[in-house]
C-alpha cells in the first residue's frame, strides 16, 4: 500500500475528515483519536493487517507518522 492509501486507512479508522490526517498531524490534533479512537485503529490493524499490537505500543503513538511507521515496520507501507 502507498502512503495516501494509508492515510485514508487512518481517516476511516478514526472517522476523521481527509484533511485532518496528515503525517505530521499529532494526537492532539484529532478529535477522534482518543481512547475510543484507539481501539478502533487497534481493531483496524488487526482486522485489516493482521497486526496486533501490545497496550505499551500504544504509548508510543503520538503522531500519524508513527501509525505510519507501525505498517512500514510489518511490510504493509511500501515507500
Amino acid at each position: 500500500m502507498k502512503e495516501h492509501e494509508a492515510l485514508l486507512f487512518i481517516t476511516k479508522a478514526f472517522g476523521e475528515r481527509p484533511e485532518n490526517i496528515r503525517p505530521d498531524a499529532s494526537k492532539d490534533e484529532i478529535p477522534n483519536w482518543d481512547s475510543i479512537g484507539t481501539i478502533s485503529l487497534m481493531a483496524e490493524l488487526d482486522e485489516q493487517f493482521g497486526i496486533t499490537l501490545e497496550e505499551k505500543d500504544f504509548g508510543a503513538l503520538n503522531r500519524i507518522d508513527d501509525i505510519l511507521n507501525v505498517l512500514r515496520k510489518h511490510g504493509k507501507l511500501l515507500d
